[in-house]
């Protein structure tokens, strides 16, 4: 996949052997998970499959001000366009500053995998039966909010931060998949960040953005982060409470001059937080044994 996706820019290097043995030295890849742009509501307050124009407007402005690196690969959750459809407005603010190439903004419009250029992938999908197991959730939001102790605002972050301390049993009961699983399949993308640093060339630095949903990102650094001391997150509101439309956090994957990988450092909302590397291989390992259970039913 990483040979199909330079073999444009990098035709020379590919066919020299000794440019082949210096992949993986000093490169540099920002794996950003960003929640899609600000989405039309549907009557019981879950989010419609669209962007609202505001929220593409917001996303564009984000793409023009991308102008730190080079090279940018864009992708998007598969069974859902929303996250596709900000990728696109992404993609078309980014396509406005000169110097700056989209790895894969060939793809042809209109094709599931390649829609506007972004790639779609299933890890980032919203997680199934979503709002059967947010519903108790947002009728508490509302009771408070006509009590006068919750701005209407507010709901969402309030509703995904009970979501995030349900026991796992809750969930296992509604067929409802675990913060854990849903942190587990976003690591899975993640470690293709971790992969793409050692087969990319040389002194190279990317940043692939990836547009998922709430609260995908939220689960995944509820396991990684580390925050105080501590690794994990007891409650959202340690590090600011819940990803606001458009947000986004960036994972800084680096290599030395020799090809090692050095400690994965976190940046959200302005702080650099330490990765917990241990938790993030048990993540993996979980999400490799349930593809394997998958494929035996």
């Amino acid at each position: 996949m990483f040979d199909k996706m330079f073999k444009n820019l990098y035709k020379e290097k590919m066919n020299d052997p000794e440019q082949a043995g210096e992949r993986g030295k000093n490169t540099k890849v920002i794996e950003t998970f960003t929640r899609h742009g600000k989405p039309g509501k549907k009557p019981d307050g879950m989010s419609a499959d669209f962007i609202l124009p505001e929220g593409l407007k917001e996303i564009k402005e984000k793409g023009k001000g991308e102008t730190d690196l080079q090279y940018y690969m864009i992708t998007g959750s598969n069974g859902v366009k929303r996250a596709r459809e900000t990728g696109k407005a992404y993609s078309e603010g980014i396509n406005e500053t000169e110097a700056i190439e989209i790895i894969n903004k060939e793809g042809k419009e209109g094709t599931k995998l390649s829609e506007f250029g972004v790639y779609a992938m299933s890890d980032l999908d919203p997680f199934k039966n979503a709002g059967t197991i947010m519903k108790p959730f947002n009728v508490e939001a509302d009771e408070l909010i006509k009590e006068g102790k919750l701005k209407p605002e507010e709901k969402e972050g309030y509703s995904i931060g009970k979501f995030l301390k349900v026991p796992d049993e809750k969930f296992i009961e509604q067929g409802v998949p675990t913060p854990r699983e849903i942190a587990a399949n976003m690591a899975h993308r993640l470690s293709s960040g971790v992969k793409m640093s050692d087969r990319i060339f040389k002194d190279l630095e990317i940043k692939v953005n990836n547009f998922t949903h709430a609260p995908n990102s939220e689960c995944l650094l509820k396991y990684v982060i580390k925050n105080n001391g501590k690794s994990g997150l007891d409650d959202i509101a340690e590090i600011g409470g819940t990803f606001k439309p458009g947000e986004n956090v960036d994972f800084i994957i680096e290599r030395d001059g020799q090809g090692n990988l050095k400690p994965i450092k976190i940046n959200f909302r302005g702080k650099e937080y330490d990765f917990d590397m241990d938790e993030f291989n048990k993540l993996i390992e979980e999400y490799n044994e349930k593809k394997q259970q998958e494929k035996k039913q």
